[in-house]
């Protein structure tokens, strides 16, 4: 059985066979590393997860989202759960700014005033409830749970400002 070190250089981690001639720090590690006959790169952090920032978001809107998928890359995944409810409760009063009372009123004031779709309206529901959730509950957010949120985020996020900024992009300058 080998045991393996786990060494950190943010933001990555390298784990190696454990060995007299390493003792856990990538300072006793003579040359590359990729090459040492005691060191194999078992997984590499953060790990690549192909998510894009949708276009014509509001800045602080982006900056949220951004962290949301920062927190997801990172492994955070209760983080990125909570940081995507945020990003729609931003994203909400963004939208509809005069809307008053709870998260929940505000998303079916959206709907009642002709602003999103009912499926849009349920769409924003599931956000709020999974970032509800992952923020009160004792169990932690599974990598599957966090990438769903983000993902209903990321699409949330294309029908309320992406999808309408594109339009208003290809507008003559004298129809907008």
């Amino acid at each position: 059985m080998v045991n393996l070190i786990s060494m950190q250089w943010l933001p990555w981690r390298i784990f190696c066979r454990n060995s007299k001639r390493i003792n856990g720090s990538p300072k006793e590690i003579d040359g590359n590393i990729e090459n040492n006959q005691y060191c194999r790169t078992i997984r590499e952090y953060p790990r690549k997860i192909e998510t894009s920032i949708p276009e014509f978001l509001p800045d602080n809107v982006q900056n949220f989202f951004s962290q949301a998928i920062s927190a997801l890359r990172s492994e955070n995944f209760d983080s990125a759960s909570m940081m995507s409810r945020k990003v729609l409760e931003v994203s909400v009063k963004k939208i509809h700014p005069e809307s008053q009372g709870s998260l929940y009123k505000r998303i079916e004031s959206l709907e009642s005033d002709g602003l999103i779709t009912g499926d849009l309206k349920d769409w924003a529901h599931i956000i709020r409830e999974d970032g509800n959730e992952s923020a009160h509950e004792e169990e932690p957010v599974t990598r599957e749970f966090a990438e769903e949120i983000i993902s209903f985020t990321e699409l949330f996020l294309l029908y309320v400002f992406t999808m309408p900024g594109m339009v208003k992009a290809k507008k003559p300058e004298n129809d907008v």
